[in-house]
């Protein structure tokens, strides 16, 4: 989104976002810094992560924390994100907690509201509400529509809720919008390629494309009936001779007509090539998803793995099927797809931390240190590595060297009350009581601010 913003020569842009997330995350001054030195759209493009997992010291903003990217370049200012759900306050503060980089400041602007709560977050003024609410809100201009497909899709890969529904709530917004912008989200695996044509249905609707929106009304009812088992192979053949040119409607006759799947996955993939057969895609899917994918599965994966030629693709590929093993309690063959990442991609902190991490709760130091020792080189998951590895130390009594650590973990979660417990029980135990007493007053500030949140929210601490 945020070259097509740039593009645009957005200022101060209220940003509607339709989103099963709120990419909006903390980013490293130096990240940011190289984006204000871009001078066009194609160089900040190219500062963008290629998928949510890369190596945050190489990229500047990814799929996940671009909102702070757009507002840093005055892009944006102000973000109206529509959840699935209207946030409740006190469980939205109950989380910020455990963001990285979250601080009192961030906490106390907080606030309920008829509609959902209000934040000032990274800087960044937010507003949370639900798709009910969306009309209500003052939207002040420029006002951007976008919208991630993942909103439309649960946990389980399913849709939730249907495009037209969406849409009867988005309709008397559409004559105040300035411009519409559309996550896929397929790449990335944060949504099923299955469910591709969603983006192509708000498109026709953004469009005034009544004859394309009927279309893909009926190839999202096909969609749900064949996910209930019904026969809906001869409905798709006659929609693919009425519009032989979408791809979206060939790959969905691939998955239910399995004797002509290969013709069809074909034909789709010459439609479009974003439906050519992908398995770095297609592991990146089965991450974001809650379930434990069989070892079966897996194997499958990387055999089809073996055969992307792009390097690049088959790296993230298989940085994917590692997370995948470290989830099916197979670390030995995660550990081998972390080697040949790295050949291709170089070391990946998320994959390193969860490695070490599962290793260390099977008792296994010898192996969990040097995971967590080179994910701390990764900002994404520095604090997590730092608080692990600095418990590990103190048990072993090495006190100087868990104490630095906790001051990473610290440094990480700075509203996270138990680090700070920890540093000055350390910092007691070397004889260090200013030091101690420092740690035990920020401890004590965080409570504070935690007790004042509740209270402030109308909840109890």
């Amino acid at each position: 989104m945020l070259p097509i913003w740039y593009r645009h020569a957005l200022r101060g842009a209220t940003i509607i976002t339709l989103d099963a997330h709120l990419d909006l995350r903390a980013i490293d001054p130096e990240r940011i810094e190289a984006l204000h030195r871009c001078r066009d759209a194609a160089r900040i493009e190219s500062r963008q992560a290629p998928v949510c997992w890369a190596s945050s010291t190489a990229w500047s903003y990814d799929l996940e924390d671009f909102l702070l990217a757009a507002w840093s370049l005055g892009l944006i200012g102000r973000v109206l994100r529509v959840a699935r759900s209207c946030p409740d306050p006190l469980r939205w503060a109950e989380h910020l907690t455990s963001v990285d980089g979250v601080g009192p400041c961030d906490l106390d602007s907080l606030e309920p509201g008829p509609h959902g709560p209000s934040i000032e977050l990274f800087g960044v003024p937010v507003v949370a509400t639900a798709l009910v609410h969306l009309a209500s809100l003052d939207a002040r201009a420029p006002r951007v529509l976008d919208i991630d497909l993942d909103y439309f899709v649960d946990g389980h890969g399913v849709p939730w809720i249907e495009v037209e529904d969406v849409l009867a709530q988005l309709d008397p917004l559409r004559p105040r919008l300035q411009l519409l912008t559309i996550a896929r989200s397929v790449d990335s695996g944060f949504h099923p390629l299955r469910y591709r044509h969603l983006a192509e249905h708000l498109a026709a609707w953004w469009n005034g494309d009544d004859e394309a929106r009927e279309h893909y009304v009926r190839l999202a009812d096909l969609d749900a009936r064949a996910r209930r088992g019904e026969a809906v192979v001869g409905s798709l053949a006659r929609e693919a001779e009425r519009w032989p040119s979408c791809a979206a409607t060939r790959h969905l006759l691939a998955l239910c007509d399995a004797p002509h799947a290969s013709m069809h996955h074909e034909a789709a993939a010459r439609l479009d090539p974003a439906y050519r057969d992908d398995p770095a895609r297609d592991a990146a899917v089965l991450v974001q998803q809650s379930r434990t994918p069989l070892p079966e599965q897996l194997h499958r994966l990387a055999c089809r793995l073996e055969h992307e030629r792009d390097v690049s693709r088959r790296g993230w590929g298989h940085v994917a099927l590692g997370l995948l093993w470290v989830r099916a309690g197979c670390l030995p063959e995660a550990a081998h797809h972390h080697l040949e990442a790295r050949a291709r991609v170089g070391r990946n902190g998320l994959l390193l931390h969860a490695l070490g991490d599962a290793w260390l709760r099977r008792g296994e130091r010898s192996r969990a240190r040097p995971c967590l020792r080179a994910a701390l080189d990764d900002p994404r998951v520095r604090g997590r590595a730092a608080l692990l590895l600095g418990n590990d130390e103190a048990r072993e009594g090495r006190l100087s060297e868990a104490e630095a650590l906790l001051s990473v973990a610290c440094d990480a979660f700075s509203l996270a009350e138990r680090p700070w417990r920890l540093l000055a029980q350390l910092r007691a135990a070397t004889g260090d009581e200013p030091g101690a007493n420092a740690a035990s007053e920020r401890a004590d500030a965080i409570a504070e601010c935690i007790t004042r949140t509740h209270a402030r929210l109308g909840g109890h601490p």
